[in-house]
């Protein structure tokens, strides 16, 4: 993760293939060739990493029988991301009369049409030029509350934003129905929008190794809560049987149109 070459994820989808994955998954830092963490944003193949282009190595997981998979966090922008210092404050959550910075990222505001249909053309350019079939949507912000850009109140514009990132992701499953979406989030941080959104799988953390993740069953809408604890005596709900040392909680919300 953070220092992909062409030689490294080679070898990688060589094991991958002789394990029998089924899936391979290029990590974060695939589109930029220097710091890749403050640098999100643009989603564009960085050529000193991937001389050969990233097709190069998206072609031959495909050779191997293996399904392509990138990894986004597709609700943000970095500081650093040339694109974002070139885009109007109204792409972004702002407070108090500037963009809000959360762990060197812009948030972006669903609630613009802009954003959803830039957001909306990264992926269908991944899955057109590339053929990615599975991607693993990140989340490293705390959005807090709303943005106070053309709203009245900041609990409107949230509430707002969630219902327009909800839409778009249904966009995408009914025009890429067999496409696997991964939620991959730092423990609570995933928790507010799971609630609204479904997808395919819940990473709980990068700590977690996959055969302990669970699975969204299909048309539920899922909050899940990961809490450390020091002690191991705490006894788990019956949907799994979490890491020793943590509890995992499920919560169940009504459905989108009584929300």
């Amino acid at each position: 993760m953070g220092d992909p070459t062409t030689e490294r994820e080679l070898s990688i989808i060589d094991k991958a293939a002789e394990l029998g994955c089924e899936y391979y998954c290029l990590d974060a830092g695939w589109y930029d060739d220097g710091f890749w963490w403050d640098r999100v944003g643009e989603w564009k193949e960085a050529s000193g990493r991937f001389p050969g282009g990233l097709k190069e190595v998206c072609d031959y997981a495909h050779s191997k029988g293996l399904k392509m998979g990138l990894w986004l966090e597709i609700e943000v922008m970095g500081v650093a991301c040339e694109l974002a210092n070139k885009l109007p404050d109204d792409w972004f959550v702002c407070r108090h009369g500037k963009r809000h910075i959360d762990n060197k990222r812009y948030m972006l505001d669903f609630r613009n049409p802009e954003v959803r249909k830039y957001c909306r053309d990264v992926v269908d350019r991944l899955i057109r030029d590339y053929g990615v079939e599975y991607f693993k949507v990140d989340y490293n912000v705390t959005m807090g509350y709303g943005s106070e850009l053309n709203s009245d109140s900041c609990a409107d514009a949230i509430r707002e934003h969630y219902e327009c990132l909800h839409q778009w992701y249904e966009e995408i499953f009914r025009d890429y129905p067999d496409l696997v979406v991964e939620n991959c989030g730092s423990a609570l941080s995933i928790a507010k929008r799971i609630c609204r959104i479904r997808l395919t799988n819940i990473l709980k953390t990068d700590s977690y190794p996959p055969h302990q993740q669970q699975k969204i069953p299909p048309g539920q809408h899922m909050a899940q809560a990961i809490v450390r604890q020091q002690a191991s005596h705490i006894s788990p709900p019956a949907v799994g049987i979490p890491p020793k040392g943590s509890c995992c909680c499920w919560y169940q919300p009504p459905p989108p149109s009584i929300l």
